[in-house]
């Protein structure tokens, strides 16, 4: 499994926990409204489904830069700020400097670039104010670091035993009812109450996006996952 991965299975983990809460408060005959935890986690599985997204792209495309992973069309073609390229101006010069005369230059500027940081934090800075929630957004990040050309279909039919259609429109359901804890407070317009919210459901949905990553992984670094 991948980096990305582990920290997805903590993120997983947290809302598992976070439903025992819910739980032991209903257990205990509390008499206090815990629905808003579900809501919670509802909102926490979607940013673990986003982080995670956001993890892969950045680690793949550091792989792609140090020659361990191919290289795609949409890695080749994306665009980088001209801050990033003064960076490497800069390292480029310094190295020079260090080597002096007599010295391996290319061995210096091998090991200024050889982190690529300057690039890491150029994709963080791109990506900040990005969200990889809906299917779309999550096929077009990916495609950067992935030659799948049916990315949705496979993981549909060969991990999550479901059409693409399906799948697809699971997630979506799940995102829009995310977005609507997040920034309408779940509540009904006309009534003003919350929407009704059940554990079950909850638990599903949990269970839907880590089946749905699980699957990601596996398309995403398949040599993780051999021998």
């Amino acid at each position: 499994m991948s980096e990305a991965y582990n920290q997805f299975l903590g993120n997983y983990s947290r809302v598992l926990n976070i439903h025992k809460i819910f739980e032991s408060i209903n257990a205990n005959g509390i008499g206090f409204d815990a629905n808003d935890i579900l809501r919670a986690e509802i909102v926490l599985t979607v940013s673990a489904l986003d982080q995670y997204v956001h993890e892969v792209v950045r680690i793949g495309m550091l792989e792609i830069m140090n020659g361990v992973r191919t290289e795609t069309a949409f890695f080749n073609s994306y665009e980088v700020s001209v801050s990033l390229l003064r960076t490497m101006i800069v390292d480029t010069r310094n190295a020079i400097v260090l080597a002096g005369d007599g010295d391996d230059i290319t061995s210096q500027i091998s090991l200024f670039s050889s982190s690529y940081e300057w690039f890491n934090n150029e994709i963080r800075t791109k990506h900040s104010h990005k969200s990889f929630q809906q299917p779309d957004k999550i096929k077009d990040a990916l495609r950067i670091v992935c030659q799948e050309n049916h990315l949705w279909q496979k993981l549909s039919v060969n991990y999550l035993g479901s059409t693409e259609d399906d799948v697809k429109r699971r997630l979506k359901l799940i995102i829009d009812r995310r977005n609507q804890i997040a920034h309408e407070a779940d509540l009904e317009p006309i009534s003003g109450q919350p929407y009704p919210v059940d554990d079950i459901d909850v638990l599903d949905s949990v269970s839907f996006i880590h089946s749905l990553v699980t699957a990601i992984d596996k398309i995403v670094f398949p040599i993780e996952y051999t021998g």
